[in-house]
């Protein structure tokens, strides 16, 4: 049973052998990773369009790997899509949007990571408008020549004001 701890080593070993496989790179491999990461921002992008225009259950239905796991604050992993689709609110619109920053693939191409920040708005029971925001990453197989998402794990931060908040918080470019 994969726990946080594994998962975060397992994102540490991704993110290494990436950066590994960048030394020596010739002109033509770099431009090719390059692309590749691009490739992995752009899922991303699309896959964040999709929860705001269509909402998160169709769009984590459309992105997720059936064995997909999602590590969410405070809770054990969720194992299987359709565990994670029952959590999700169902609907058009989504009060969960993000915004992936980088992203990091392996030199064979076939998985990925990306990483990003989130923004979940909601109404107190008094109707006034809060915020919850966090960090999150998202590892990416590619599957039938697409880049679907393996795992997730989100982790929510204190916020604007509390001077850790978005010390860079642009949307990735489009």
């Amino acid at each position: 049973m994969m726990n946080q701890r594994t998962a975060r080593l397992l994102i540490i070993c991704l993110v290494g052998a990436g950066l590994l496989s960048l030394g020596g790179c010739s002109a033509s491999s770099e431009a090719i990773r390059r692309a590749r990461e691009e490739s992995i921002l752009r899922a991303d992008r699309s896959f964040a369009r999709e929860a705001v225009q269509h909402g998160l259950r169709q769009a984590y239905h459309h992105y997720f790997l059936p064995d997909a796991v999602l590590l969410a604050e405070q809770t054990r992993p969720i194992r299987g899509r359709h565990l994670i689709l029952e959590r999700l609110p169902a609907g058009a619109g989504s009060p969960l949007t993000w915004f992936p920053q980088k992203a990091v693939v392996t030199a064979s191409g076939s998985l990925g990571m990306s990483w990003g920040y989130y923004e979940v708005s909601e109404r107190t029971t008094k109707g006034h408008p809060t915020a919850v925001y966090g960090n999150y990453v998202t590892i990416w197989r590619r599957s039938h020549g697409h880049w679907r998402v393996s795992l997730e794990m989100q982790n929510s931060e204190p916020g604007p004001g509390s001077g850790f908040h978005r010390l860079n918080a642009r949307p990735a470019a489009s």
